[in-house]
């Protein structure tokens, strides 16, 4: 299997780590590089860290590019909510933040939900 460069939004170029042949589904992901230590989708899409985490835990691939726009989605509406309302999602939705955090790691991003004492919110 030939793999071909792939151009990243930041003009470096990446080609697929043989390392990452095991995430190969023979379906939609056949790309995989590495970022941070993690492996990444080589497909131009966002979220490329936490797709390839999807594959790695075995989620269908032809589900990953909505799971990730979801994932995405939330985690950017969770952001700039107050502590009030951070509060109030977190209550009501048990496993939302937690779940968003899980995302932000992964993706390499803003992790800090808490309420207004400091306490990290679940």
């Amino acid at each position: 299997m030939g793999f071909n460069p792939v151009i990243l939004t930041n003009g470096a170029t990446m080609q697929h780590l043989k390392k990452y042949d095991h995430l190969i589904t023979g379906g939609l992901y056949t790309e995989f590089g590495e970022y941070r230590g993690k492996p990444i989708c080589l497909d131009g899409d966002l979220n490329p860290a936490f797709r390839a985490y999807l594959i790695s835990i075995g989620v269908s691939d032809t589900r990953i590019k909505d799971l990730s726009k979801a994932f995405d989605q939330l985690w950017s509406a969770l952001c700039p909510l107050g502590y009030e309302n951070l509060q109030i999602i977190s209550n009501e939705f048990e496993g939302l933040i937690s779940a968003c955090r899980k995302f932000a790691e992964i993706e390499d991003m803003r992790t800090n939900f808490n309420n207004s004492k400091g306490e990290e919110l679940k």
